[in-house]
């Protein structure tokens, strides 16, 4: 998600899996994010791209996959990202 000065949406970047991980799958979808984080602009709901991470079945410990991430100026970033999954405890669920 990009937030001009005056709450406007820039340009979306482009997103691509470069490492997918290795006990699940990743789903990249457009959006619509509220911005919570920019004084100014609190409330605004922007579109954005989101990663959805899926673990195996019956799975349990840390994964990892890398996004590129290439915004409308060219800078092109890489994002590491490691989810943790527990063990249900009793009573939780799915």
């Amino acid at each position: 998600m990009t937030i001009r000065k005056d709450c406007t949406s820039g340009p979306l970047p482009a997103v691509r899996l470069i490492t997918p991980p290795a006990h699940g799958l990743v789903t990249v979808k457009q959006g619509r994010l509220r911005a919570t984080n920019v004084k100014q602009c609190l409330g605004m709901e922007l579109p954005a791209f989101v990663a959805f991470y899926r673990s195996a079945q019956d799975f349990i410990g840390q994964d990892s996959f890398t996004l590129e991430v290439t915004g409308a100026e060219g800078k092109t970033q890489l994002q590491r990202i490691t989810v943790t999954i527990a063990k249900p405890t009793a009573g939780q669920g799915i």
